[in-house]
C-alpha cells in the first residue's frame, strides 16, 4: 500500500495547482473549474456516466490548460466580455452564480470552480436491503482528510456492479487495470465484501482486498477504506471519516 502522504499531497497538488481567485473589476474566472454535470433532453447525469471527465485550468494571462481522462492536456486561449467566457477552439460559456455553462451538440455542459461546495452525501440509511445496493455504480469523488476532489484527478477509475450481495469491481490506476469478485453479506448499515484474489501490497493507491459498503439517503453509495492508514487505527479512521470514496448509480442513457 502506498503512503497515505503520498496521495495527500496529490489531492493537494491538484487542489492548489490554480491558486484563488480575487474579485476585480471584471469577473475573475482564474482558477480549476470541474465539469459538474451535463444535459440531454432535460435529463441531468453525472458526467462521470458519459465519459466527459473534463477540468479547464483558467491563468490570468489569458491561457487556459483543458484536461480530459485517458487524453493528453492541452493548452488554448480564453477572454471574458462581461459574462461571457470565450475559450478559443473548444467552448463559448455563460457565467452565472458561480457556474459556467455552455451548449453543444444537443448538451448542456455546466462547471463549477474547484472552492464550490464539495459534493454531500448526507446521512447513512440506517437499515437498508440488501436489493437496495443493486445495480452498477461508478465511482465519483474522493475524500481524505477533509479534502475532497473529482476521482478522475487522480488517475484512477473505480465500477462496481452489485448483485444480491455479491459484485464485480474494475478498477483502473495509472494504465492498470484490474479486474475481482467480490462476495460478502449485509450486517447492520454496512454491506461487506471480500474478494476471492488478493492484491499485492504497495501495488495500488486504494485496498480493493475488502470493501465496506454504506448507502446515504442521496442515493450514493461511500466505501471507507479501513485498512489503508497507516498511522492511526481502524476506528479512529471508521469514526473520523478520513478517507472515502463516493459511489453513484448509473443510469441508461438513451441517445436515439
Amino acid at each position: 500500500m502506498k503512503n497515505k502522504a503520498v496521495i495527500t499531497m496529490t489531492i493537494l497538488l491538484a487542489a492548489l495547482s490554480a491558486g484563488t481567485a480575487a474579485a476585480e473589476e471584471e469577473t475573475d474566472i482564474s482558477g480549476l473549474w470541474f465539469l459538474e454535470e451535463c444535459t440531454i433532453d432535460d435529463q441531468t447525469y453525472d458526467p462521470l456516466l458519459l465519459g466527459e471527465e473534463v477540468s479547464m485550468d483558467f491563468s490570468r494571462d489569458g491561457k487556459v490548460i483543458i484536461s480530459r481522462i485517458q487524453e493528453d492536456a492541452y493548452t488554448t486561449d480564453w477572454s471574458i466580455d462581461g459574462d461571457t467566457v470565450t475559450v478559443a477552439g473548444y467552448m463559448t460559456f455563460a457565467c452565472k452564480d458561480g457556474m459556467m455553462s455552455a451548449e453543444e451538440d444537443g448538451k448542456t455542459y455546466v462547471f463549477v470552480h474547484e472552492d464550490a461546495e464539495e459534493f454531500n452525501a448526507g446521512s447513512v440509511i440506517q437499515e437498508p436491503q440488501l436489493s437496495d445496493f443493486d445495480g452498477t455504480w461508478t465511482a465519483t469523488a474522493i475524500n481524505i482528510w477533509g479534502m475532497q476532489v473529482p476521482i478522475y484527478t487522480m488517475d484512477i477509475s473505480m465500477e462496481l456492479s452489485i448483485h444480491d450481495g455479491s459484485a464485480e469491481l474494475i478498477y483502473s490506476e495509472d494504465d492498470q487495470n484490474v479486474k475481482k469478485q467480490l462476495h460478502g453479506a449485509l450486517k447492520g448499515d454496512t454491506l461487506y465484501l471480500t474478494s476471492e484474489t488478493q492484491t499485492e501490497e504497495e501495488e495500488f493507491y486504494v485496498v480493493t482486498d475488502e470493501m465496506n459498503l454504506r448507502l446515504h439517503e442521496t442515493g450514493c453509495i461511500s466505501y471507507s477504506d479501513m485498512s489503508f492508514p497507516e498511522t492511526e487505527t481502524e476506528e479512529e479512521t471508521e469514526d473520523d471519516g478520513s478517507f472515502a470514496i463516493y459511489f453513484m448509480k448509473q443510469e441508461i442513457v438513451d441517445n436515439r
